[in-house]
């Protein structure tokens, strides 16, 4: 996949340079960063360090850690939907998760482990402990029942949803297949010279189908197809460029 202002230019040679026979070019390399950003969704993350150590049974020590999780979710929450408010950006909804980096008293490495989402956090401390141990499991295969568990840090995610932006895609017939019109030639140095025809990408529909040399223009970015070389363009306006 190549990308940027000047990534379509070069795709081809570095895709012959590393025994690669297919490459695809978006309909907006030039841009495809920017557009990115503007249609994916909003993400806050927030944390705080708290550095307890998990009560091993029930009574008021696990009550009260219990209540401070509460807490501290339900204040990163409500700084997450103020803030997605104060950004001011079109969203379907908000998906929250929350999150517990935890470890075993002693180690220097945490494990992320969910413990809520959108309806909130309400697990008990035993709860968390047992989505400690199997989440621990899960990543190193054991678990260490011996050693005391800690909750390190408390964060929480607040995503902004955005609405899905779909680009029509073509359906099979209408301006699609067949060899596209130049708009014009242009000498380019192959090896040697070699008159090479020029084409807008914007006359190039779903369908279309031309064999290289040649170069494809559009706003964002100029396309080198090199000699050798097939191109299709398939339903979502994408260039498949095929090395023969």
């Amino acid at each position: 996949v190549i990308f940027g202002g000047a990534g379509p230019l070069h795709g081809a040679a570095i895709a012959r340079e590393m025994g690669l026979r297919q490459i695809l070019v978006p309909r907006h390399p030039g841009v495809l960063c920017a557009l990115g950003c503007a249609v994916a969704d909003v993400r806050h993350d927030y944390g705080q360090t708290l550095e307890r150590t998990l009560p091993q049974t029930a009574g008021d020590a696990a009550t009260a850690l219990e209540a401070t999780l509460r807490e501290v979710f339900a204040g990163q929450r409500e700084l997450g939907e103020s803030q997605l408010e104060r950004d001011a950006i079109a969203t379907e909804g908000v998906r929250v998760q929350h999150l517990l980096e935890m470890s075993y008293v002693g180690q220097v490495h945490r494990i992320r482990v969910p413990v809520g989402s959108s309806a909130g956090f309400d697990w008990s401390i035993d709860q968390v402990a047992a989505a400690f141990a199997a989440t621990y499991e899960k990543e190193y295969g054991v678990t260490l029942p011996e050693n005391d568990v800690m909750i390190v840090n408390a964060s929480t995610v607040v995503v902004g949803v955005r609405p899905q932006q779909r680009e029509a895609e073509a359906t099979s017939g209408g301006d699609g297949g067949g060899e596209p019109q130049p708009i014009g030639e242009r000498s380019v140095c192959f090896e040697e010279w070699t008159p090479t025809p020029v084409y807008d990408r914007a006359d190039l529909h779903p369908g279309t189908q031309f064999s290289g040399p040649a170069i494809v223009q559009q706003p964002d970015t100029t396309v080198l197809v090199e000699p050798a070389m097939d191109v299709l363009v398939d339903r979502h306006h994408n260039l498949l460029m095929e090395l023969w």
